[in-house]
């Protein structure tokens, strides 16, 4: 959801609720971090934040955070100010099951600004480990947006698994896995409305349907979350034959015992990059 392109860039930011003057300090701030840069950004930053409405700037400000707690107090304090801003946009009953507007957040540019920053939330969330409240949030993003043009389902199966949740998981990724949701249909609730997950084995349409068809990390993620419900059971077996052909290097790593990068390291590498 890059917001220098498509609407908000025509717009401006949700929709032209932030002023220029923001967005421009803001932009500023933005460059000079990804230069590495950011003692030279907080000025900048500093003046972007006077306009309230601009939540993309405490986004920014949590990533210059001394440490993960306080980029999470920062996004909340943001979430909740943006829950404010929506209300009074949208209507008292936007944020509500029984209103109009959950399920459409993307067709509604102001909704954007808050999207991003339960997305930064989600991100930190990990950083500091907490799977539940992550996993949460990220189920949130999909309630509200589940047509998820933010990508957020990638994350949501590994953080109910991280979170102790592999029923849920796996229902999840079997709502993504059917073949109306591959094909662009939207699923209801972003596949989060939970049911008790299918333990029958794939039959050889679908193997060779998902082997042609899906992401990787959807199949990995179900393999995974299949053997913690039934163990070496024929249908994490399946999915994981499935995964291994689409990406073979991730059994690779898992086999070499090869450590995971944090996110923080994600980050940080192409910055140093840019610096040699």
């Amino acid at each position: 959801m890059n917001k220098r392109v498509g609407g908000e860039a025509i717009m401006g930011l949700g929709g032209g609720k932030v002023s220029a003057e923001s967005t421009r300090n803001l932009e500023i701030a933005e460059d000079l971090c990804r230069k590495g840069r950011p003692y030279e950004a907080v000025p900048y930053l500093q003046k972007a934040l006077e306009d309230t409405r601009n939540l993309d700037a405490p986004i920014q400000l949590a990533f210059l955070a001394p440490n993960f707690k306080e980029s999470i107090r920062i996004l909340g304090d943001a979430k909740k100010l943006g829950e404010v801003f929506l209300r009074a946009d949208l209507g008292e009953k936007c944020l509500d099951d029984d209103g109009d507007r959950v399920g459409h957040y993307w067709s509604l540019i102001e909704t954007r600004p808050y999207m991003r920053v339960l997305q930064a939330l989600v991100r930190f969330y990990v950083e500091d480990g907490r799977f539940d409240q992550a996993a949460n949030t990220s189920i949130e993003m999909l309630r509200l947006n589940p047509g998820d043009n933010q990508g957020q389902r990638t994350w949501t199966g590994p953080l109910l698994l991280k979170a102790n949740r592999p029923a849920d998981a796996l229902s999840f990724l079997q709502h993504w896995l059917e073949p109306a949701a591959r094909e662009g249909k939207i699923v209801p609730r972003g596949g989060c409305d939970f049911e008790a997950p299918s333990k029958e084995p794939l039959s050889a349409g679908v193997i060779e349907s998902l082997g042609k068809h899906v992401e990787g990390t959807f199949v990995y993620t179900a393999a995974l979350a299949a053997f913690k419900l039934w163990g070496p059971c024929e249908l994490a077996e399946q999915y994981l034959t499935i995964a291994t052909e689409l990406n073979p290097a991730v059994l690779l790593k898992v086999l070499g015992k090869i450590a995971r990068p944090s996110l923080y390291l994600a980050v940080a590498i192409p910055v140093l990059e840019q610096r040699r």
